[in-house]
């Protein structure tokens, strides 16, 4: 599964990298958030992405004059069916099984009618440990990324939904598969990663054989599909920064390391 990534490029960079269109609404609504936020906001680098925060994903737009261009837009990690009487199980819904995706009530119609792209610089997996000398099990968390630092595109699926005051939702859920030989055992699944343009072209393919989109979710395997340990302040969403994404010696790891042995109580006679 994934349950946190990071995007180290700026929104427009990002947006050309796919040749998107980033529509007007969408601008004044980042700028309108860059101007009053004191966290980093959606239009520079984020480097711990969590669910149910806002993320950028690429679409295909289907109707008016802007019909089969690309879009950046955001949406909600953790995906809203239209059906849904409330937001209350999106967290629950940023990750899909590509194995039932077109079974699964909250996901199949959104993988016949709303697929996209959901751009990142790379993800986290958390990889359970047992240090030498204890029993405890450790997580470590390792950041997973292309070694030329190109962008790790995830095949992803969005739903829009209407609150009952009137107001829209637009949200979105990562499609996962079984882990390849380049998570090095870090964990049992990983993220469907799309590579090329001819894999964006057929994820957005309006009308898609589903034939074609189960072929599209094998697990990815390449040399350049990398991983080391990183800091485990990742683990919590209030911290930010470059600093998350770089290696650590996992060896020399406090927490790793052979827990001082207790002094041994002094004889009081």
């Amino acid at each position: 599964m994934c349950g946190r990534y990071h995007i180290t490029r700026p929104i427009e960079a990002v947006a050309e990298v796919f040749d998107a269109l980033i529509p007007d609404e969408v601008r004044r609504a980042l700028d309108r958030d860059s101007a009053t936020a004191a966290a980093p906001t959606a239009l520079g680098p984020r480097y711990n992405i969590a669910p149910t925060q806002m993320v950028p994903i690429i679409r295909l737009e289907t109707e008016g004059p802007q019909r089969g261009r690309r879009i950046l837009d955001f949406a909600h990690w953790g995906l809203v069916p239209a059906w849904a009487k409330d937001t209350s199980r999106a967290a629950n819904a940023i990750n899909a099984r590509s194995e039932t995706v077109a079974e699964k009530p909250s996901f199949r119609v959104a993988f016949r009618h709303r697929r996209c792209l959901m751009p990142t610089s790379g993800f986290f997996e958390w990889q359970t440990l047992t240090p030498a000398n204890t029993t405890r099990a450790v997580k470590q968390p390792h950041r997973i990324f292309f070694r030329d630092e190109r962008l790790m595109v995830m095949a992803g699926l969005f739903e829009v939904w209407q609150a009952p005051d009137g107001s829209v939702l637009g949200s979105c859920a990562m499609l996962t598969t079984g882990a390849s030989a380049s998570m090095d055992g870090l964990h049992a699944r990983m993220p469907v990663v799309l590579d090329s343009e001819d894999e964006w072209d057929a994820w957005l393919a309006p009308g898609a054989e589903p034939d074609l989109l189960y072929s599209l979710c094998r697990p990815f395997d390449s040399p350049d599909f990398v991983h080391h340990p990183v800091d485990r302040a990742v683990g919590q969403v209030r911290n930010q920064g470059p600093g998350l994404l770089h290696a650590i010696d996992e060896g020399a790891a406090p927490f790793l390391q052979e827990p001082a042995a207790k002094p041994a109580q002094g004889s009081l006679f």
